[in-house]
Parts: C-alpha cells; structure tokens; sequence
C-alpha cells in the first residue's frame, strides 16, 4: 500500500512505530491498527487501493477523542479508517508542507507540529520497510501527547504508559528533550516550543 508513495510523504505513527523500535528489547503487544499521517495529495489513491481490495472505509474518529466535535465535521475526508478482515488502517490526512529544512503537518485541527526533516527516519515491522520519525522525537510526541491530550482521554491508558516506558529504555533522555526542543508546535498562527514540564 505504501511501498508506492515517496518516502517524505507519509509516516507511520502509533503501534506499528513503536513496536519497530522496541522489538529490540523484546517488548511487543498486539496491533490493533496501524496508524499513517499521508500527504493529502497521496490518499485519494490510497483510498481507490483499498477499496479494491474489499476494505470497508469508515472512520476512526469517537465520542471520547478531545474536539470530537470539530473533528468529526471532517471525519470521511480526513480521518479515515479501513477495515477488513480484523486488520484496521487509519490514516489522517493532512497536508505536509516542507519549509526549508523542516516538515509541517497536523496533528489536530488548527494543531500542528513542525520538525527538522533530519529527524525523520526509516524503520520496519515484521519485514516492512516505511517512514517514520526517529525514535528520539517519537517519544517526545507521545510523551508530550499523553501529558496533554491524555490527561483527558483514558481510553487504553496503561498500554500508552507501557509504550512510553518500553520507549524511555531505548533513548538517551537528554538527547532526546534537545531534539524535540529543536522542534515547534503550533496552534493556528501561535508557535511555540515545548515547555520542559511536558516531557516530565
């Protein structure tokens, strides 16, 4: 499915990411999903492939995810789940904007995150190659979403603690708060870099 998209298009996020890196250390769990954020441009034939594949496309989007209601105005057009067979793929669809030397893409509506594109990377699960961001700025998102967003939502909260710790066993914390104050979040026009209390 992705093995026809550039490289600096999509990321893989979510289970499939973090279980590429902690394989190592021989932490695994079940996959429930995998979750991509894709350049809007790449979906549409994303979206013609897998439907001819027999997925069933619905959303991934619920009553307990923060903004529920401004997301789910846009929830058949930009967040996206396939379904078939017990195998789920949701994919949010966003713009990717390269500027210089740093990619731009949503997280939320009107939330973004901008990131040095050095620090994205490639990594594989179960022998499949794709796109996704270095270890170091993976735990830096996930741990400054969970100390966030995931104050709110506690929906399959001891798993992402689990992530998060599997994850804390592989990265040099110092280097990796460096990397992640290196990159800018934003919502609307505000800009702004983490404060330090989020990646406690």
């Amino acid at each position: 499915m992705i093995s026809n998209i550039p490289s600096e298009k999509y990321l893989v996020l979510g289970s499939v990411a973090t279980l590429s890196y902690t394989n190592e250390i021989n932490y695994t769990r079940q996959i429930h999903d995998i979750d991509i954020i894709m350049d809007k441009e790449q979906v549409l034939n994303v979206k013609k492939s897998l439907l001819r594949l027999g997925f069933k496309l619905s959303t991934f989007i619920d009553k307990r995810m923060p903004f529920y209601k401004a997301l789910v105005k846009k929830s058949k057009s930009r967040y996206l789940r396939f379904s078939k067979d017990g195998i789920a793929i949701e994919i949010l669809s966003t713009y990717f904007e390269y500027e210089g030397d740093t990619l731009k893409f949503d997280l939320y509506p009107k939330i973004w995150v901008k990131i040095p594109a050095k620090y994205l990377s490639k990594s594989n699960f179960e022998n499949v190659s794709f796109s996704t961001l270095n270890i170091d700025v993976l735990w830096g998102i996930k741990k400054i979403l969970n100390n966030t967003i995931g104050r709110i939502v506690k929906f399959k909260e001891a798993q992402r603690m689990n992530d998060l710790l599997a994850l804390e066993n592989l990265v040099d914390l110092k280097s990796a708060k460096k990397k992640i104050s290196s990159c800018r979040f934003g919502v609307s026009k505000w800009s702004f870099r983490v404060p330090s209390l989020l990646l406690r």
